[in-house]
């Protein structure tokens, strides 16, 4: 696309004759021109994009400098529409057409360099510091390894980290994590430096510090396949102060600082390389190579795993203590808040279980953490989001391998019990609205029908539900009828059965006229004596029809129609005779006939 703009910017500009002369040039030509005047002008978007010459010329180092001032120096209070507005903007769009030469510039120059980055050591703007990001992103494209150079020997990558909230200033330091090279030791030492950083903005009093950090981690995670660098950065997240801080930040107080440890825990484990992740440990440095279920063999615990089963029985302990407040629903009910936090901590224990680790599953289990996951489940009647998740989580339980997990959730935390409960007694005794459903009613229908149809390949499964009370009738009763209830077409029965509705009328009437086929003919209804037809009115034709003789037959039946209803031409429907016809008790019968007279002769004409 760059070398179609370049060409058609090049082409345009070898026949200028065959255009009218721009305003852009006879402004350029006069010796005492000012770049305001200039960016005052509408056409100088579109003569850049054209690669106008004069135009590119004109920009030389002072007015580059004039033009960077405009995108990275907040207008003074007295300022005009145009210095506040107008001229940044257009400074900004001139940067954006990437003009090579112009670029080069910046190369050329290091102070102009010197000059755009000083912009981030004083409180940022967010306006401006959308421009000089863009610039910056433009800079990055045109040469990465020299933008990269100058940020790192200058220090430069410190003061972007401490203005991580600003959306700007997360796109130049994803350049910079995700640059590549051909080069594999290309400042790898200060881009993690760089990472480290970005995971102890996890725990930042600044929500969107935190949930942009979690967002370069997680681009890091999933686009390992295009970084030369990605064991040297990845190690980083293996570290143990780092996964300390990951873990720990689960504990946290606020909500957002735990929506970000989780996100960047969920991306490590669902990523198609967590294997090489969870598994680094000290013995990685000697030997990168080894397969990852060895190093779990001869490592007693690898130092992902080691934290995230020390920091399980804190997560517990979140979860039982609730200080939410208190919150009115539509309905004027008192309830208890639970907090994004909390469903945050079950989701990252059910991304947990579906690893598969025998650590992590063995501290699960012995915590007991399923019982009071399905009490918070039961609790918090109307969080959809919370009975989403405990859904999920019951799912990841269920496709497990661990039976005491199973047997921890359908039977010991009395899940399955409650729900029959609830089925069958639906309600809620003892509250404001006694005659009102659970909000959690339709999840619990679905994870009944989840448990039926993992039972069907999982025998311990059946085994646990085949010991629990009342599961058959609460199967039959309310399972079966809900799900008919749920299925069913709207407006009546379905219609890709309608064959088997069909077939039953069917065999109703076969079955019925079984004893009498003739009782349609009959003149008795209740009779059920056969129709005799006597044997002389049976005739038989040797001689089978033809086409000649239908055609004969309905032609004749055709002439005696039309002589049947002749009508007589010398009779005459008056209005006099309305009167009469209606009369008539054989002829026109509860019909009445208001017309003006016409006579047959004129209806003939017609």
């Amino acid at each position: 696309m760059r070398m179609m703009g370049n060409f058609g910017g090049s082409f345009w500009a070898n026949f200028r004759g065959f255009q009218s002369s721009s305003q852009i040039d006879e402004i350029l030509e006069k010796e005492e021109t000012t770049l305001a005047q200039l960016l005052d002008q509408d056409e100088i978007l579109q003569e850049m994009r054209n690669q106008n010459q004069k135009l590119i010329d004109f920009l030389n180092r002072d007015r580059i400098m004039e033009l960077i001032e405009y995108i990275s120096v907040f207008p003074p209070d007295d300022a005009d529409n145009k210095r506040g507005h107008k001229f940044p903007f257009l400074a900004s769009e001139l940067f954006a057409c990437e003009i090579p030469s112009l670029l080069d510039k910046f190369y050329d120059d290091q102070t102009l360099l010197e000059k755009l980055f000083s912009f981030f050591v004083e409180p940022l703007n967010l306006t401006l510091a959308g421009y000089v990001s863009r610039l910056v992103i433009s800079l990055f494209i045109r040469n990465p390894p020299e933008l990269l150079k100058f940020i790192i020997e200058k220090s430069w990558n410190s003061w972007f980290v401490q203005h991580l909230e600003y959306r700007a200033v997360l796109d130049i330091i994803t350049k910079i994590i995700l640059v590549e090279n051909p080069s594999e030791t290309f400042y790898v030492i200060q881009r993690k430096e760089i990472v480290q950083n970005l995971i102890k903005n996890l725990a930042s009093s600044n929500p969107n510090a935190a949930l942009n950090s979690s967002q370069i981690l997680c681009e890091l995670i999933s686009k390992h396949n295009d970084v030369n660098s990605w064991p040297e950065l990845a190690g980083v997240l293996t570290q143990k102060e780092s996964l300390y801080l990951l873990t720990e930040g689960l504990t946290s107080q606020n909500n957002y600082n735990i929506n970000a440890v989780v996100t960047v825990l969920r991306a490590i484990m669902a990523s198609s390389s967590h294997t090489d992740l969870l598994t680094l440990s000290k013995k990685q440095a000697t030997n990168l190579d080894e397969d990852a279920s060895t190093l779990l063999e001869d490592e007693e615990s690898p130092e992902f795993i080691e934290s995230f089963v020390t920091v399980l029985p804190k997560l517990k302990e979140i979860l039982e203590n609730f200080h939410g407040g208190q919150i009115q629903t539509t309905f004027n009910e008192d309830i208890e808040a639970l907090g994004e936090g909390k469903i945050k901590i079950i989701e990252v224990i059910g991304a947990a279980i579906k690893m598969e680790i025998k650590e992590i599953q063995a501290k699960i289990e012995e915590i007991e953490v399923v019982k009071t996951i399905v009490g918070i489940f039961f609790k918090f009647e109307w969080n959809s989001i919370l009975h989403t998740t405990f859904e999920q989580f019951v799912n990841a339980i269920l496709l497990s391998s661990s039976q005491v997990l199973k047997e921890q959730l359908l039977n010991t935390s009395g899940f399955l019990a409650k729900i029959i409960e609830k089925g069958l007694n639906p309600g809620r005794p003892g509250t404001r609205n006694p005659s009102l459903k659970p909000g959690y009613m339709g999840h619990i229908t679905r994870i009944s029908n989840l448990i039926v149809k993992t039972s069907e390949n999982r025998p311990e499964i059946t085994e646990i539900i085949s010991k629990t009370e009342r599961w058959d009738e609460f199967k039959s009763s309310y399972l079966e009828n809900t799900n008919f209830l749920e299925n069913r077409h709207l407006g009546g029965y379905q219609p890709l059965s309608f064959g088997d509705h069909f077939a039953e009328e069917d065999a109703r009437d076969s079955e019925e006229n079984s004893t009498n086929p003739f009782s349609s003919y009959s003149n008795n209804e209740n009779s059920n004596e056969e129709l005799e037809i006597p044997e002389e009115e049976i005739e038989t034709n040797e001689k089978p029809l033809t086409s000649e003789d239908l055609m004969f037959d309905l032609n004749e039946n055709e002439e005696k129609k039309e002589e049947n209803n002749e009508p007589d031409p010398e009779k005459e429907i008056k209005s006099e005779s309305i009167g009469e016809v209606q009369g008539e008790p054989d002829t026109y019968s509860d019909v009445n006939y208001w017309a003006t007279p016409v006579v047959i002769e004129e209806l003939e004409e017609l």
